[in-house]
């Protein structure tokens, strides 16, 4: 490892703009609300599978939600809906 590089990057990073109280949010999230739909059946307990009616409905306030906990969520038979994270939750409740 060479200290010049090191000592570079170590200087890199002291200049970076601070991070603390930023709403980075904004910027990984959605800006408008959908409804995440990746499969039509779902898996329950006391059933195989059951329709969409029936299921769950989930409310993902996005805060840089991961695709891969969509997913799950659709696999296990929810219905997703994904709003920013400055949504305003009583139109959640609604």
């Amino acid at each position: 490892e060479d200290p010049l590089v090191l000592s570079q990057a170590l200087q890199l990073a002291q200049q970076a703009p601070k991070m603390h109280g930023l709403d980075l949010s904004k910027f990984c999230g959605t800006q408008t609300p959908y409804v995440f739909r990746e499969s039509e059946m779902c898996l329950s307990v006391h059933q195989e599978s059951k329709s969409h009616a029936s299921c769950f409905h989930v409310a993902v306030f996005d805060f840089g939600v991961k695709h891969s906990i969509l997913s799950v969520l659709a696999r296990l038979g929810c219905k997703i809906t994904v709003v920013p994270a400055d949504w305003d939750f009583s139109k959640v409740v609604d």
